[in-house]
């Protein structure tokens, strides 16, 4: 089917091909594999051209397609209408569609604040993939107070996704200088069972190091 050949260029990112086999007016499934290879293919642009296509209809897996193709270049601008759009045409915001704006806000910490706050008053549930961009957003600015009060929540039953999230907040420390609460987050992983990994270690080295001990850096080695 027309769905199948598109689903295959997309798994090839041969978004230029994908767009060629698309001319069946009012379907979902090749619409939403157009969007997706023109996202694996880096194409933003023509993802968001696609999705604006009068006479194609597009659905939460498009929409989630074409945020994520946004999001990567880091146009949160066009991630937070996308996100809008989608309420508008009474389209379900998914989580993955969801963090994947957060991600685009990364290098504008605020941004990414804000759309918590804009997803508290379209009663949507920020899940464990938006709260760990949200928290990566804050972290990435150094804004460790922010990063802090977003850990604990953003902590699920995944091994995964807990260590992620701990590292994320022990990076906010570190690169603020406060030293003491990457130590007591360094604390929480050993006592989680959660197994360090380089990322965890940088963090916690780079805290140390700025109090200038030097002696307990070494220890984080061991």
């Amino acid at each position: 089917s027309l769905a199948t050949v598109l689903s295959a260029l997309t798994d090839r990112a041969l978004w230029e091909r994908a767009l060629d086999f698309i001319s069946i007016p009012f379907e979902t499934s090749p619409v939403n594999a157009g969007i997706s290879a023109c996202d694996r293919g880096g194409v933003w642009q023509k993802a968001l051209g696609l999705l604006r296509l009068r006479g194609l209809r597009c659905d939460e897996v498009g929409l989630g397609a074409a945020q994520s193709a946004v999001g990567k270049c880091g146009d949160w601008a066009s991630a937070v209408a996308l996100l809008c759009e989608g309420r508008l045409s009474a389209l379900r915001v998914t989580e993955v569609s969801f963090a994947a704006a957060l991600a685009s806000g990364r290098e504008v910490w605020k941004v990414a604040v804000s759309l918590q706050g804009w997803a508290a008053k379209q009663s949507l549930e920020v899940g464990a993939l938006a709260r760990l961009a949200l928290l990566a957003a804050t972290g990435a600015a150094g804004v460790w107070t922010h990063a802090l009060a977003l850990w604990p929540t953003s902590l699920g039953p995944a091994g995964d996704t807990a260590l992620r999230s701990s590292n994320a907040a022990i990076s906010a420390c570190a690169l603020s200088v406060a030293w003491r609460w990457a130590v007591r987050l360094l604390g929480e992983v050993g006592k989680s069972r959660l197994v360090q990994t380089a990322i965890t270690q940088q963090g916690a080295l780079t805290a140390f190091e700025a109090s200038g001990q030097r002696q307990q850096a070494l220890l984080v080695l061991e």
